[in-house]
C-alpha cells in the first residue's frame, strides 16, 4: 500500500543530502582535495625520482644512519666515484676523481632530518617518497588559506588552482625535490606572520631559514620590509612588537647554522662570483623550463601572467600591507632566480623560484578576478592549452646546463641492495652520464 508519509520522508532525506553535497562543493573542500591529492597519486602510480630527488632521499637515509651528516660529515655512500666508466665520454666532469662530498652549503638540515625521521619510524621507502608530495599538497592548501586571510573564496580558489597546475610546481612537488618543501614551510611561516601568531611565526620562520639558504633572504626580506612599512604607517606598540619578534626570533635561532654552514664561518660567500655570459645562456632555458613549452609559448604565457599581476597591483582591492608582503616576496624570489642563473655550477632549472610561487599565485588570482569576463575566458582557454602542451612534452626534458636528463627513474617501492640509477637514454643523449647512489639493504 502506498505510504505518502514515507515517500515525503525519503524525499526530505535526499534533499538534505543533496544540500550537504552542494555545501561541501561550495566550500571548495572537495575541489581543494582534488587539487592537492594529485601529487601523491602521481608519485604512487609512476614513482618518478628524477634529477636531484634520489639524492635528497639518499640524504634522508644517510642522516638516519649517520646523524652527523648535516654537520659536514662526509657522505661515504655518495656518488660512485671510485672508478671511471668504461668510456670517459660518459663522465665528462670526472666526478669519480673527487673525494666524498658533504651536505651542500646552500642547504639546511631540516629536509634531511624530516626524511630521516620518516625512515627511522617506518623503514618504508614508499612513505619516504611521499614526504615531498605531501609538502606540495600542504603548499597548495596553505596558499588557499593565505589568500582567504585577505580575499574572497573565489580568489583563493583561483590562487590554489594556479599553483597546483603550474607546470614547474606540479613537476617538482610530485618528486623528492626539496624546493617544494621550501615553498610549504615558507608559506606556513608567512601565514602565521600575517595572522599575527607570533610564537608560531618564530618557530616556522626559523625552520624556513634552516631549510635552505635562499629562504633566509626570502623570509627575512619580506618580514623586514613589512617592519619598515609598519614604522612608516605609524603602527603602535603591540603590532610593532609582533613584527620585530617575527624577524629577530628566527634569526637568533638560525644564526649558528647560517654562520657555520651557509657562510663557512665567515671564510666564504654563498656564491663565488657571477657570470654574465653564463646568465645569457641559462636565463632563456629557465624561461622554457618554467612552463615546459618553447620560448615563444613561454613568453606569451608569462605575458598573460604579468598582465594579471599588473592589474592586481593597480587596483585598490589589495590592502597596502598585503601588497608590500606579496610584492617583496615575489621580487626577492625573482632576484634569487636571476642570481642563480648567473652562478657558475648552478643548473638551468628555475626550481629556486618555487618558494616565491605562492605570492605569484595570489597576485595572479586577484588580477584575474578583476578582468572582464571575455578576457578571463581567453586567458583560461590559453592556460588550458599550455597545460596540454606541457603534458605532451614534460616526460623528456633535457637539462643541458648540468647534463641532467629528466626521465623516469629505475626504482621500486622497496629497493634491494644495489644501485639506484637514472634511466639515461645514452644512445640519444651520450653526454648524460647516469648518477648512482648506493642503497643499503632495507
Amino acid at each position: 500500500m502506498f505510504n505518502p508519509t514515507s515517500n515525503t520522508r525519503s524525499q526530505t532525506i535526499a534533499a538534505k543530502r543533496a544540500n550537504q553535497a552542494f555545501r561541501i562543493w561550495q566550500s571548495h573542500t572537495l575541489i581543494l582535495a582534488l587539487f592537492a591529492v594529485k601529487y601523491l597519486v602521481w608519485q604512487l602510480l609512476t614513482m618518478p625520482l628524477t634529477g636531484d630527488s634520489p639524492r635528497n632521499l639518499h640524504w634522508g637515509l644517510l642522516t638516519a644512519e649517520q646523524p652527523g651528516f648535516p654537520l659536514n660529515t662526509p657522505d661515504t655512500y655518495e656518488r660512485i666515484k671510485s672508478f671511471p666508466p668504461h668510456s670517459e665520454s660518459l663522465s665528462i666532469r670526472k666526478l669519480y676523481a673527487n673525494s666524498p662530498g658533504v651536505l651542500h652549503h646552500w642547504r639546511g638540515p631540516v629536509v634531511p632530518l624530516v626524511l630521516a625521521a620518516v625512515w627511522a619510524c617506518t623503514h618504508s621507502y614508499t612513505l619516504l617518497r611521499l614526504v615531498i608530495p605531501l609538502a606540495g599538497t600542504g603548499a597548495v592548501l596553505l596558499t588557499y588559506a593565505l589568500a582567504r586571510t585577505w580575499f574572497a573564496p573565489r580568489v583563493a580558489l583561483i590562487a590554489a588552482a594556479f599553483l597546483a597546475f603550474l607546470p614547474l610546481f606540479r613537476d617538482f612537488a610530485s618528486t623528492a625535490y626539496s624546493e617544494a618543501f621550501s615553498a610549504y614551510i615558507l608559506t606556513a611561516a608567512l601565514l602565521a606572520y600575517a595572522r599575527e601568531r607570533t610564537f608560531l611565526a618564530i618557530i616556522l620562520g626559523a625552520l624556513a631559514m634552516l631549510s635552505k639558504l635562499d629562504l633566509v633572504l626570502l623570509y627575512g626580506g619580506v618580514v623586514g620590509s613589512c617592519i619598515l612599512y609598519a614604522l612608516l604607517a605609524g603602527e603602535r606598540y603591540p603590532k610593532l612588537l609582533h613584527h620585530i619578534a617575527a624577524l629577530i626570533g628566527p634569526i637568533i635561532l638560525a644564526s649558528p647554522w647560517i654562520w657555520i654552514h651557509y657562510l663557512h664561518g665567515g671564510s666564504g660567500a654563498p656564491t663565488k662570483g657571477l657570470s654574465l655570459e653564463l646568465f645569457g645562456i641559462i636565463a632563456p632555458q629557465m624561461l622554457q623550463l618554467l612552463f615546459y613549452i618553447p620560448w615563444y609559448g613561454a613568453l606569451i604565457t608569462l605575458a598573460a601572467i604579468v598582465w594579471c599581476v599588473f592589474v592586481a597591483i593597480r587596483t585598490s582591492v589589495i590592502p597596502r600591507f598585503t601588497l608590500v608582503l606579496l610584492g617583496i616576496w615575489l621580487g626577492l624570489g625573482l632576484l634569487i632566480t636571476l642570481i642563480y642563473a648567473a652562478t657558475p655550477g648552478a643548473g638551468n632549472s628555475p626550481w629556486v623560484f618555487l618558494p616565491a610561487l605562492p605570492s605569484l599565485a595570489l597576485l595572479f588570482a586577484v588580477g584575474f578576478a578583476q578582468l572582464a569576463i571575455q578576457r578571463r575566458r581567453r586567458i583560461a582557454i590559453y592556460t588550458c592549452w599550455s597545460l596540454y602542451r606541457c603534458e605532451s612534452s614534460r616526460d623528456r626534458i633535457l637539462y643541458s646546463g648540468n647534463t641532467k636528463l629528466h626521465a623516469s627513474m629505475v626504482d621500486s617501492a622497496q629497493p634491494a641492495a644495489g644501485l639506484c640509477l637514472d634511466r639515461a637514454i645514452l644512445d640519444d643523449y651520450p653526454l648524460c652520464a647516469p648518477t648512482g647512489y648506493l642503497v643499503r639493504e632495507r
